[in-house]
């Protein structure tokens, strides 16, 4: 399998970000109880009154306007980071899903598991050479489902894609 310099900045990050699996669901729900803490402060907050004061509502001369404000400053940039990495979830999970069962567990016992190449050669039933192959087949794989556009408009067109003939050299 031909593999360009850019297309290898991609795997890294793609083994990167499957590294990071269990911490990016862990951060969702971070993310989700601050979220749900800042609509609380925000819904707590004292009401404010312009009856008796002849001001503009959007002078931001009432501290509690300003701390408002900030709350909900805070609680956008809270949504917007939560919503990017469920979806960085969904894509890893719906590249892992487009995968052969073998790739998928390889990907995921190597990555998400955190296994040994010997415990997961002695699962599988496989040698530690061929588990390898198959990790790297599919990590390419996923590779292209996460970011397939961009990868392949970066990469020479003379690069050839995986063909049958490189995964049967995985098969056992």
């Amino acid at each position: 399998m031909t593999v360009t310099k850019i297309e290898k900045e991609f795997i890294r990050h793609t083994e990167k970000t499957l590294r990071s699996y269990k911490q990016l669901k862990a951060n969702i729900k971070i993310l989700e109880k601050e979220n749900k803490m800042l609509a609380n402060m925000i819904a707590t907050l004292p009401a404010i009154e312009y009856d008796s004061i002849k001001v503009q509502s959007s002078g931001l001369g009432n501290p509690t306007e300003k701390d408002a404000l900030k709350l909900m400053e805070r609680r956008l940039k809270v949504k917007n980071e939560l919503e990017n990495t469920k979806h960085m979830i969904f894509k890893i999970d719906t590249a892992m899903s487009s995968l052969d069962e073998i790739h998928r567990r390889v990907v995921q016992m190597s990555f998400i598991e955190g296994k040994s190449w010997v415990s997961m050669s002695m699962k599988l039933d496989y040698s530690e050479r061929q588990l390898r192959r198959i990790r790297d087949v599919a990590v390419y794989k996923v590779t292209i489902a996460l970011f397939g556009g961009t990868v392949l408009a970066k990469c020479p067109k003379d690069v050839r894609f995986m063909s049958e003939k490189d995964e049967k050299t995985v098969v056992k």
